[in-house]
C-alpha cells in the first residue's frame, strides 16, 4: 500500500480508491443518519416557537410582551449557565480514563453556575418592579433549569450516538408544548406556562435517566478545577457573548417599543431556530470531512443548511 502526497493510504497499487476521490461514490448512511437527526432538531425547534405562539394567542400579545422576556431570560440562563462545557464534551470522548470525574466536576460547576444566575435573575426583576406574570414564569420554571444541567446529549454526541443525543437535546419543548395543550391552554395563566416548561424538561430528565444509565455520572462533583472550566469557557467565550446580546436587547426595547416587542421576540424565536439547525448541521457533518468524497458531499450539504437559513 502507498500513500498519496498528504499522506492518506492508497489502494489498489497506488491509485485512489473510489471512497477517496469521491467518484461515483453516494453516503447513504451519512445522508440517512443527518437527515433524521436534523428532523429531530427542526422538530424541536418548531415546537418551541409553537408553543411561544400559543402562549401569544392565550395571554394576548400585550401580556405575552412579559411573559416573553421571561421566557428568553431563561433560556439566557440555561445557555450562559453551561459556561461552554457542551462544546467541551462534544470533543471529550466517554470511554477515555478519568472521564466522568471531569463530567461530574463540569456537572457541579453548572449547578452553581445555573443557581447563581436564577436567584440574580429573580431579584433583578423584582428590584425592577416585575413583580406581574413574568416572575411568576421564572418561578414556576425554575426547576427546569436545574433538570436541564445533567441532560447528556454532548457525550452521545461525541460517542457516536447522534439520533439519541439530538432525541435527548430536542424532548423538552415537545414536552412543554403537549402539558400546555392538554392541561393549561383552556385556562392560561403565567404560573401554568411555567409549570408546562418544568413538565417538559422533566421529561426530558427522565428521559436522560434511561438513556445514560452510568448512576455514579449523576452527581455532581464540587470541586474547583480552574483549568477545566477556562478551558470549557474559552470554546464558547464569542457565543456567550453573542446569545447576551441577542437576548438582552430585548429589554432594553421594552420600555421604548412595547408595541413592537411581542413581533421582536417571535421573530428572534425563529431566527434563533433557524441559526441553531444550521449549527447542529455544521456538527453532524464534521466526521463525514476525513476523506475527499466525504469533505465534498459535507461542503454541498452545509451549503445547502446555508441558503436553507438565509
Amino acid at each position: 500500500m502507498t500513500k498519496a502526497p498528504g499522506g492518506t493510504p492508497l489502494a489498489d497499487g497506488g491509485r485512489p480508491s473510489p471512497a477517496k476521490t469521491g467518484r461515483g461514490v453516494h453516503l447513504p448512511a451519512a445522508s440517512a443518519d443527518l437527515a433524521a437527526c436534523a428532523a429531530v432538531h427542526i422538530a424541536g425547534q418548531a415546537a418551541n416557537l409553537l408553543f411561544q405562539i400559543m402562549l401569544a394567542r392565550g395571554f394576548g400579545m400585550v401580556t405575552y410582551g412579559e411573559i416573553g422576556l421571561a421566557h428568553l431570560l431563561f433560556g439566557l440562563i440555561g445557555f450562559v449557565g453551561d459556561l461552554g462545557y457542551s462544546s467541551l464534551f462534544l470533543r471529550e470522548n466517554p470511554d477515555t480514563p478519568g472521564w466522568s470525574r471531569l463530567w461530574r466536576t463540569a456537572l457541579g460547576h453548572k449547578f452553581v453556575a445555573v443557581l447563581a444566575l436564577y436567584a440574580a435573575a429573580l431579584t433583578g426583576w423584582v428590584l425592577a418592579g416585575g413583580a406581574g406574570d413574568g416572575l411568576s414564569y421564572l418561578v414556576a420554571a425554575s426547576p427546569a433549569a436545574l433538570f436541564a444541567v445533567a441532560v447528556p446529549w454532548p457525550p452521545l454526541l461525541a460517542g457516536g450516538r447522534r439520533l439519541a443525543a439530538f432525541c435527548l437535546q430536542q424532548a423538552a419543548w415537545p414536552a412543554a408544548l403537549a402539558f400546555w395543550l392538554a392541561f393549561a391552554g383552556n385556562a392560561p395563566s403565567a404560573a401554568a406556562a411555567g409549570a408546562a416548561v418544568t413538565a417538559g424538561f422533566s421529561v426530558q430528565f427522565a428521559l436522560s435517566l434511561a438513556v445514560w444509565k452510568q448512576a455514579r455520572d449523576w452527581l455532581p462533583l464540587f470541586a474547583w478545577r480552574g483549568g477545566l472550566l477556562r478551558s470549557a469557557v474559552s470554546l464558547s467565550a464569542i457565543g456567550i457573548a453573542g446569545a447576551a446580546h441577542d437576548r438582552l436587547t430585548p429589554f432594553l426595547l421594552a420600555r421604548l417599543a412595547p408595541d413592537f416587542l411581542p413581533v421582536l421576540l417571535l421573530v428572534g424565536h425563529g431566527l434563533n431556530g433557524l441559526s441553531g439547525i444550521a449549527v447542529q448541521i455544521n456538527r453532524l457533518l464534521l466526521p463525514q470531512i476525513t476523506s475527499a468524497a466525504g469533505l465534498r458531499w459535507s461542503l454541498g450539504m452545509a451549503a445547502a443548511a446555508s441558503l436553507g437559513t438565509a
